[in-house]
Order: structure tokens, then sequence, then C-alpha cells
């Protein structure tokens, strides 16, 4: 009997420290003072991001100076970079674009823990090949990898490929039909009398890891995935959808993006 009081005295204990604690957590929860903050160049979003307590908390977002052409023919400012903040300290990743046709690509991605650089700093050549990985410790510089560049690129894009027994012809693409996405770089134009030459990337080793299906068409509908072959969505012709958010790795298993496609159903 005795034993069995002495449990359920410990029970009632641990409830009432736990009950404590949630409703501590709850107050100070209360207590902070949560700001969306936005600023803007005349008619355009400058930076986004959050303070809480007013130091900076989360992501923020820091858009160009200067504005891009889109696929609908429009020019809108775009990221020129990403920083994630704790506490009012850099924490995490930060991440700088370069702009990139239609879309901007990661130029450079650095760790930062406790407002120091700490990990490692991945930095990308104009064309989309990794160039450098820089490794630090708290602040610290460590070591540097350098890695080669094939300067016979210029640039890289993905292009749509069938299978034989497609019904594709002509840049005609009908719903069911299966198609693999291949990473394809071009030469710089000037050392070929202006002409481009393309090489398949995706037979030097680069994969493509996964992407979005945006059937914007139809609202609320996309669809992501891994490795590179999907099949046309069931759509009416006439109807565009996007290949977006292309991960692609490369030779030595860094991810990037490359810009999508824009695709019509005929």
């Amino acid at each position: 009997m005795h034993s069995t009081s002495y449990l359920f005295g410990i029970f009632i204990l641990l409830f009432t420290l736990s009950t404590n604690v949630n409703a501590q957590q709850a107050a100070d929860k209360s207590k902070q003072q949560v700001k969306d903050s936005i600023e803007y160049y005349p008619g355009d979003v400058k930076t986004r991001g959050k303070y809480i307590n007013g130091l900076k908390d989360g992501v923020f977002e820091y858009y160009s100076e200067y504005k891009y052409p889109n696929f609908d023919g429009r020019s809108t400012r775009r990221l020129d970079s990403t920083v994630t903040y704790r506490i009012g300290k850099r924490n995490g990743i930060k991440t700088t674009y370069q702009q990139y046709y239609f879309e901007e690509v990661v130029r450079a991605t650095e760790s930062y823990v406790d407002d120091k650089l700490d990990g490692n700093s991945i930095f990308w050549h104009s064309t989309i090949q990794v160039e450098t990985v820089k490794t630090f410790k708290k602040g610290k510089f460590i070591n540097k990898v350098k890695y080669s560049i094939d300067t016979t690129l210029w640039g890289m894009y993905v292009q749509i490929q069938s299978f034989p027994d497609d019904t594709i012809f002509l840049n005609k693409y009908t719903p069911g039909d299966s198609l693999r996405i291949k990473v394809i770089g071009y030469n710089d134009p000037h050392l070929s009398n202006g002409e481009f030459i393309t090489t398949s990337l995706s037979d030097r080793g680069y994969k493509v890891k996964s992407f979005v299906i945006d059937r914007f068409a139809i609202s609320d509908q996309m669809q992501t995935f891994s490795g590179d072959l999907f099949i046309i969505p069931r759509l009416r012709a006439g109807d565009w959808f996007y290949i977006t958010d292309l991960k692609i790795l490369d030779p030595n298993g860094f991810e990037f993006r490359l810009p999508g496609r824009k695709i019509l159903v005929r």
C-alpha cells in the first residue's frame, strides 16, 4: 500500500513539473515580439525577413538592384542572396546567386555557425562548374581545394530527350510520352566562328537528381520526380507546363540547379 502511494506521489510531482515547464515555455513564447520586415525599392521588394525581439531570425532574402527578363516577357528583380539568421547572428547557409537566362542560379554557398564561417564554402564558376571549396572552423580558414574547369564550356542547359518509340517530332509532345532530361554543355561561340557546339554532359557524369513538373494550367498540381525520367502529364492540347527546380549532381557529387523549361502540349 505504501509503495502504491509512493509511486502515485512521484507521478503527481512529475506531472506538476511538466505542467509548470510547459506553462513557462508558453509564457516565454507569448512575450516574443515577432515582426515581419520588408524594405522596398520603388515598387519592388528589396529585402524580406523576420525579426524576433528586435533581432533577425530565419531566412532573409535580398533582391537585385537591376531587373531581369522572365519567361513571360516581363522584367523583375531577382534574388541576389539569402542569409539564415538565429537570434541576430548568421547561423546556417548564406547563398549567393548569379543571373542565368530566365532564372538565378547559385554562385556560392557559405556555412555559418554563431556568425562565423564554419564548414565548407562552395564557389561556382560563371559556367556553373564548381571551382573552389574552402573549409573553415569557427571562423578560421582550414583548407582550400581547387577543381579543374572545362574552359571549352560557356554554359549549361537541359534538353528533353525522347525514347525511340515515342510520338515526338519537331518539338511535338503529346500526353503519355516518356521523356528523359539530359544535361547539355555548350561552347563559347567566339572560339568556333560564331557556331554553338554542344556536348552531352550526362555522358560525362552529370546526373539529374530531381525536378518538379508544374502543371500551372491546373491549380496546385505540382509533382516532384527523382532521377531524369518523366511522362508528359495528361493535359489538353495547347496547355503549358513547366519543368522547374532542376537539381543536378556534377561528377564530384556537388549539387546545383539549372533553369527549367516551358513545354507546350500539342
